[in-house]
C-alpha cells in the first residue's frame, strides 16, 4: 500500500499522532503510518466488540497475523496487515514489541476494565463537580475518585442490566436488612426475584480480641487450619518469617498477586497455616477454617491522584468494615462450621458493625475509653431567614405547629452539610417536619421533595 493510503487510514484513526508522524523524515514516514494503523487496530477492539469473547477473537486473528510475517508466509490482505509485513521486513523489527503490545491489549478486553473505563469516560465528560474527580494514580494509570459514592452506585444500580449479588451474611437481624441494603445502594427500582435469603444453619462463630498478645502466638495456639489474612504482601511476609511451615500467597515481584486464595489454600495440611494477604476476596476456599486470625485492621490505603491524597479516613473504615464482614464469611462456609476469629487490633472498635448479631452472645463492658466528636456546624441565621422566608409550613406534608411552636420544624439543606464547608442561600434550604426531615435523610442522597 502507498504511503499516501495509509497515511489517510491512520489520519482517520490516530489523528494526533498522524500530525507527529508527518514531521518524521520522508523515508520513515511510510514505516511509521504503517505502525500506528496497526497500533489503532488492536486498540480499538476493545471499543468496537459488545462481547470480551468476540475481543479475543480478533485479537487472535492478529497474532496469527504477526505468525504469518515472522514465518514468512504471506501477508494477510488487509488495509493494516499488508504495510505491516512490508515494515517488519524492511526494517527487521522484533517480534517481543508486537507481542508485548497484544498482550497488553487483551487485559482492555477484561469486563472490570471495561465497566471502569466506561465510568472515567461518562465522567470526563460530565460537567465538573467538587465530588468528582479523575487523575493520575502513582503508577500512572487513569482513575476515577468519588467522594460521594452513594451518588455513584445509584447511578449504576438504577440501570435496566445490573444486578448486585452478595452472599455475606447480613449484619443485622430482622426481615428490613434488604431494604436497608437497597436504601445503601440507592436503588429505586428493583426486580420482583430480589431479595435476602438467610441460611437457618450457619455455624458458629466465637469472637475474640487478645490485644495484649503477639499474632504470631496468636497463630500458633488458634485451632487448625487457621486463615491469616493481613492487608499487605509485606506484612504477609513479616508475619511468616515468625511462623516456619506456615503457607504464604505467592505474589510477583510488583506486588500484584500471582496465586489465589483458593490455590493457596490448597497447598495446606489439615494442621496448617495459610497466610493470605486480602483474603477477604476472591471466591471460596476448599478449607473449612477452624480459626481466623486478622493481625491488623484492613483499612484501604489513601487514593492519591495527581500527587494529592483525596481520600478520606471516613472512605477507609467503611472499606475496612465492609472487608471485615467478609472475614467473618471466610469461617462460616458450611452449616455445621466452628470457627474463631481473633481480632488483634484495637482499631476494630472504630469500625461499623461487622459481626452479625447472632454471633454476640456476649460482649465485653466496662473499659474507659477516650472518645473523640465531631459536629457539623449550623449557622442560626440560615434557620432564623429561611422561617422568615418560607414561614412555619413543613414544605413536604403541609403540617403546621400549634401556636406557632417552631422547634418542631426543621430546616433541611437540599444539599447535605457532610459534603463540605460552603455559602447556604435561601434556595439551598426548605422547612420540613420532624418527622419528614427524617424520612428525607433515609438514603444518601437525600430524597427530593418531589417524592416526599
Amino acid at each position: 500500500m502507498e504511503s499516501a493510503s495509509i497515511g489517510a487510514l491512520v489520519r482517520t484513526l490516530d489523528y494526533d499522532r498522524y500530525l507527529a508522524a508527518v514531521f518524521a523524515p520522508a523515508p520513515c514516514r511510510e514505516a511509521l503510518f504503517a505502525l500506528l494503523a496497526f497500533n489503532q487496530e488492536v486498540a480499538r477492539i476493545s471499543e468496537a466488540v459488545s462481547e470480551p469473547m468476540l475481543g479475543r477473537i480478533r485479537l487472535q486473528w492478529w497474532r496469527e497475523a504477526v505468525d504469518d510475517i515472522y514465518a514468512g508466509r504471506p501477508a494477510r490482505r488487509h488495509a493494516a496487515a499488508l504495510p505491516l509485513a512490508a515494515t517488519i521486513r524492511a526494517h527487521r523489527l522484533d517480534r517481543v514489541a508486537f507481542d508485548g503490545l497484544l498482550d497488553a491489549r487483551k487485559a482492555d478486553l477484561d469486563p472490570e476494565v471495561r465497566a471502569r473505563a466506561k465510568m472515567i469516560e461518562e465522567a470526563l465528560a460530565a460537567a465538573p463537580v467538587w465530588f468528582r474527580k479523575v487523575g493520575l494514580d502513582d503508577d500512572g494509570g487513569v482513575a476515577l475518585i468519588h467522594r460521594l459514592p452513594g451518588r455513584l452506585l445509584k447511578r449504576l444500580s438504577n440501570r435496566g442490566n445490573v444486578a448486585f449479588v452478595s452472599a455475606t451474611l447480613t449484619v443485622s437481624a430482622g426481615t428490613e436488612s434488604f431494604n436497608d441494603f437497597r436504601r445503601s445502594m440507592g436503588i429505586d427500582r428493583q426486580s420482583r426475584l430480589s431479595g435476602a435469603v438467610e441460611p437457618k444453619k450457619h455455624g458458629r462463630l466465637s469472637f475474640e480480641t487478645p490485644l495484649d498478645r503477639d499474632p504470631a502466638e496468636v497463630v500458633a495456639d488458634a485451632g487448625k487450619p487457621c486463615l491469616v489474612v493481613t492487608p499487605s504482601y509485606d506484612d504477609a511476609e513479616e508475619l511468616a518469617a515468625r511462623l516456619p511451615g506456615a503457607v504464604v500467597r505467592e505474589t510477583k515481584a510488583d506486588g500484584d498477586a500471582r496465586e489465589t486464595a483458593a490455590a493457596a489454600a490448597a497447598r495446606v495440611a489439615e494442621d496448617g497455616v495459610l497466610i493470605a494477604a486480602g483474603a477477604w476476596a476472591g471466591l471460596d476456599t476448599p478449607r473449612r477454617w477452624r480459626s481466623i486470625v486478622v493481625p491488623r485492621i484492613p483499612f484501604e490505603r489513601p487514593t492519591i491522584l495527581d500527587e494529592k491524597i483525596e481520600s478520606r479516613y471516613i472512605d477507609s473504615r467503611n472499606v475496612a468494615t465492609r472487608r471485615m464482614r467478609q472475614v467473618v464469611g471466610r469461617g462460616l462456609r458450611t452449616p455445621d462450621a466452628r470457627c474463631t476469629l481473633y481480632v488483634c487490633d484495637a482499631r476494630y472498635r472504630k469500625l461499623g458493625r461487622f459481626l452479625p448479631v447472632r454471633f454476640e452472645e456476649s460482649r465485653e463492658e466496662g473499659e474507659r475509653v477516650d472518645v473523640t466528636l465531631s459536629k457539623i456546624e449550623r449557622n442560626p441565621a440560615v434557620r432564623k431567614a429561611a422561617l422568615g422566608h418560607y414561614g412555619c409550613e413543613c414544605r413536604a406534608c403541609g403540617y403546621v405547629p400549634p401556636n406557632g411552636v417552631t422547634r418542631t420544624i426543621d430546616i433541611h439543606h437540599l444539599h447535605p452539610l457532610a459534603e463540605g464547608k460552603r455559602r447556604t442561600r435561601l434556595e439551598d434550604v426548605i422547612p420540613l417536619c420532624a418527622n419528614c426531615h427524617r424520612l428525607a435523610h433515609d438514603e444518601t442522597p437525600p430524597i427530593p421533595l418531589a417524592r416526599l
